[in-house]
């Protein structure tokens, strides 16, 4: 961020508000003459409004609201939500865990995981319930128990809907099943240098078709989880725990 900017910009993650206040603390620059040249000119006619996209319903979530939010169109941004659906139904199930046991830092820490992936996607009522199911776990209130059914109910109801975005299972001949294959882990290592590359440039778009890439091969259980757990990461724009898991990735390659 340049000397003397100051901004703050507030979670779930605004794009276009993002860029807008870049923007506004930068400073101009002015276009050299080869510059000038492709800049057109201010009598040129405007550009043709985007068409609005078709957009799918998702129970609980303003997919328009969102799409527009995050900048990015919704083929991107499907994935997102499938693995949304596969990562924060096991920290769902952390979630059920450290409540029935009484440990309200985990309990913070889960809530906290649910309420930020869920706010970054424009489900809402599990963000809000979420957050004030982990202000309560700080707060060592003891309606925790109450406060989960309101977290879970929602969350359910979304992760159903999302289900429905996937494409139906193709049943494969047992001679193609790629989850018999062995482990290619030449070819993983290889599909996870651009991952690495898109997670350290924090590019949504590049982690998005490297991350559907390294999806398609087989891999063992254990890393299919870290996967998982990849995703989830990223979901949540947490890019350095997502770096993190790919390097642990890449050690047990080797």
């Amino acid at each position: 961020m340049p000397a003397g900017m100051n901004a703050f910009l507030s979670k779930p993650i605004d794009r276009v508000a993002r860029v807008n206040t870049l923007q506004q603390g930068l400073p101009p620059v002015a276009p050299d003459a080869a510059t000038a040249r492709l800049i057109p000119a201010a009598t040129s006619p405007p550009e043709p409004a985007p068409q609005a996209e078709d957009l799918p319903e998702i129970s609980g979530i303003d997919l328009a609201t969102t799409v527009k939010r995050l900048g990015i169109p919704f083929a991107s941004l499907k994935p997102m939500y499938l693995r949304f659906a596969d990562g924060q139904r096991k920290t769902l199930d952390d979630l059920k865990a450290a409540v029935a046991a009484g440990d309200a830092d985990a309990a913070r820490h889960h809530a906290h995981a649910i309420a930020g992936a869920a706010g970054n996607l424009g489900a809402d009522t599990i963000r809000y319930a979420a957050k004030a199911l982990g202000l309560a776990a700080q707060e060592r209130q003891t309606n925790l128990s109450e406060l989960l059914d309101a977290v879970i109910e929602p969350a359910h109801a979304v992760m159903t809907s999302i289900e429905r975005l996937r494409a139906p299972a193709v049943k494969a001949d047992p001679a193609d099943d790629a989850a018999d294959a062995p482990c290619d882990k030449a070819a993983v290592a290889k599909s996870l240098a651009p991952l690495a590359a898109a997670v350290d440039a924090s590019d949504v778009t590049g982690c998005e078709r490297a991350f559907d890439a390294l999806r398609k091969l087989a891999v063992p259980d254990a890393m299919q989880r870290m996967l998982v757990s990849i995703g989830e990461r990223m979901s949540e724009y947490e890019y350095g725990e997502a770096a993190r898991l790919i390097a642990d990735m890449r050690k047990q390659l080797d």
